[in-house]
C-alpha cells in the first residue's frame, strides 16, 4: 500500500545565491493542490463570524461556567448562557462587541504582570478598557450604528508574553482570520479562564466534538506561530503517524524550509511570515519541529545542541516536573536545573532509607545521582549522542515561576533570566564536574 502524503510541491527548491541560504521546495496542502480555498461567502470580518453564527444557530449555547467550591467542581453543575449579540458584562462578549464596531481588541491578562500590562496599555495607545463590573459604576445602555468593516482592517493586536524583554504586539487583520477559517474548514471537510488541572473534567462534562488547544496545554494534560494567525499546521485525526509532529500545512498557506548552513538544518517559513523554528519534513508531509533557531547553541567541540528538543526528551522522566538545560561555546558538556516531583523524590528516599525533608533531599548527592541515572537511562533509550548527555544537575525544590521572572504567563522558559538567576549554581556545577 502506498504511503499517504498530504502535501504537494508547488515550487522547486532554490540553491544558495548572493550570500542567501538555499531554500527547499514550496509545499502546499494536498486539499489545496488546485488553489487556495476561497473565503466563506459573506465572511469579510471577525464580526461576520459572530453574526453569521447567531443567524444560523440563534438558540445554541456558547458561553458557560461551572461552580467551584473548595477547589472542587460541583457535579452536574454546568450553567450556559444563550448567545446574545450585544455587549455583555462577561469577557466572552467583549471581542465580538469590539469587532462589531471595528475597534482593535488587545487582550490583557492578570498573569502578564503589572509591568507588562502597563507597557501594553501605553504601547498600544489603549483608550478604552473592559474590566470587572464590580470595579466600575453602572452605566446606561446605548445603541450605536455599526460601521462598515473591511478585510484589510486590523482586528486585534496580540502581544507576546515577552521571553527576552518587553512584550511585542502583532497586528492581525480580519483577512488573516477569515482566510484561516477557510483553510480550517477545508481540512475539516476532509476528515474560560480555565484551570488546566480541571480541564479534563470540563472536557468530560461538556463532551466537545472538536477541542482546539495549544501544545503547552495538551502537554499539561498528558506529559510524556503565534505571530500570524496561529493556525499554520494541523494534525489530521486518526493519522497516528503524525504523533510528535505539527501535521501538514493548512490549506491556506504555502510552506518551505530555508537552510541554516552553520547548523546543517532547515528553518520553515510560509507565505505570510517567517518562522524561527528548526523543522524537518516527514514522509507523509507533516512537519516535525526539532527546536527553535534561537535555542540552538554550539559546544566548545563544535557540536550544535537543540536544547528544547533535549528538554522534551529528558522531560519524559516521570520524576521530573520541569527541566532547563544549559550549555555554551566555552564548555564541552551540558548541565541542567531540575524541578523534581516532590512526591516521587520523597517516596524514592523512603524506599532507600534516606532521611530529610524535600529541600534537604534536593541537596543530597545520592538523590542527584539518582536523577543523573534516570537522565542517562532516557538518553540511551532515545539514542542521544554523547555530547547530548547531561553531566551535572542541580535540584531546585521551588518550581520555575513568574514571581522570579523565570517563565512567561504561558509557561515558556525565559532562558536569559534563568541564566542570570542560576549563574552561580551553573558555575559551581561546571567547576565540580571538571
Amino acid at each position: 500500500m502506498a504511503e499517504k502524503r498530504f502535501i504537494v510541491e508547488v515550487e522547486p527548491s532554490k540553491p544558495a545565491k548572493d550570500g542567501k541560504p538555499s531554500i527547499g521546495p514550496v509545499y502546499r496542502n494536498i486539499f489545496a493542490k488546485d488553489g487556495f480555498p476561497p473565503p466563506i461567502p459573506g465572511l469579510e470580518s471577525c464580526w461576520d463570524i459572530f453574526r453569521l453564527s447567531v443567524e444560523k444557530y440563534p438558540n445554541n449555547r456558547m458561553l458557560g461556567r461551572r461552580e467551584i467550591v473548595d477547589g472542587k467542581v460541583l457535579e452536574d453543575d454546568v450553567e450556559f448562557m444563550v448567545l446574545i449579540p450585544r455587549v455583555d458584562h462577561k469577557y466572552g462578549g467583549t471581542p465580538p462587541a469590539c469587532n462589531a464596531h471595528g475597534l482593535y481588541c488587545v487582550p490583557l491578562y492578570d498573569t502578564l504582570g503589572a509591568g507588562s500590562i502597563e507597557y501594553i496599555i501605553c504601547h498600544a495607545e489603549i483608550a478604552l478598557a473592559f474590566v470587572e463590573e464590580k470595579k466600575i459604576s453602572e452605566g446606561e445602555s446605548q445603541n450605536f450604528d455599526l460601521p462598515m468593516k473591511k478585510r484589510t482592517d486590523i482586528c486585534t493586536i496580540m502581544y507576546t508574553s515577552g521571553t527576552t524583554g518587553d512584550p511585542k504586539g502583532v497586528m492581525i487583520s480580519n483577512n488573516s482570520i477569515v482566510t484561516l477559517i477557510a483553510g480550517v474548514k477545508c481540512m475539516l471537510q476532509s476528515v474560560n479562564e480555565a484551570d488546566v488541572k480541571l480541564l479534563v473534567e470540563d472536557i468530560g462534562e461538556l463532551r466537545p466534538t472538536i477541542f482546539a488547544a495549544v501544545p503547552r496545554v495538551l502537554d499539561r494534560i498528558y506529559s510524556g506561530l503565534t505571530e500570524t494567525c496561529a493556525g499554520t499546521f494541523v494534525s489530521i485525526p486518526d493519522e497516528m503517524n503524525m504523533l510528535g509532529t505539527v501535521g501538514p500545512p493548512l490549506a491556506n498557506v504555502d510552506v518551505c524550509l530555508e537552510s541554516v548552513p552553520e547548523m546543517g538544518v532547515r528553518c520553515p517559513f510560509n507565505n505570510a511570515s517567517w518562522r524561527r523554528d528548526i523543522g524537518e519534513w516527514q514522509p507523509d508531509g507533516s512537519l516535525k519541529i526539532i527546536d527553535r533557531k534561537k535555542n540552538i547553541f554550539k559546544l566548545s567541540q563544535g557540536e550544535y545542541v537543540a536544547v528544547e528538543n533535549l528538554e522534551n526528551i529528558y522531560g519524559l522522566v516521570p520524576d521530573i516536573d520541569s527541566i532547563w538545560i544549559y550549555g555554551n561555546s566555552f564548555e564541552y558538556f551540558l548541565v541542567a536545573i531540575i524541578n523534581p516531583n516532590k512526591q516521587a523524590v520523597e517516596e524514592w528516599a523512603e524506599q532507600n532509607g534516606i532521611p530529610g525533608d524535600f529541600t534537604a533531599l534536593c541537596e543530597n548527592p545520592l538523590v542527584k545521582e539518582y536523577f543523573l541515572g534516570e537522565l542517562k537511562r532516557i538518553a540511551k533509550e532515545k539514542k542521544l549522542k554523547g555530547f547530548e548527555f547531561i553531566k551535572a544537575v542541580h535540584l531546585d525544590p521551588v518550581q520555575f515561576d513568574m514571581e522570579r521572572d523565570l517563565i512567561t504567563p504561558t509557561f515558556k522558559k525565559k532562558r536569559p533570566q534563568l541564566l542570570k538567576y542560576y549563574q552561580d549554581v551553573i558555575d559551581r556545577m561546571y567547576k565540580a564536574a571538571k
